[in-house]
């Protein structure tokens, strides 16, 4: 049996009231969300990439 057949019609509103009481019932946890620190260091990590990446090309 598929998940489809289930769960029935899938609609917005459904989807909607389905991902509610998966997350009510702990099925689905919350993302984790980093604190304003680790954005910022994971913002310069890919800007530092970036200037490598193009350090590279230039050197080519």
């Amino acid at each position: 049996m598929h998940l489809s057949e289930i769960l029935g019609k899938k609609t917005d509103k459904l989807d909607a009231q389905r991902l509610v009481m998966a997350f009510m019932t702990g099925v689905v946890k919350g993302s984790y969300i980093p604190d304003g620190e680790i954005r910022e260091l994971r913002e310069l990590t890919r800007y530092r990439t970036s200037l490598v990446e193009k350090e590279a090309q230039v050197t080519r």
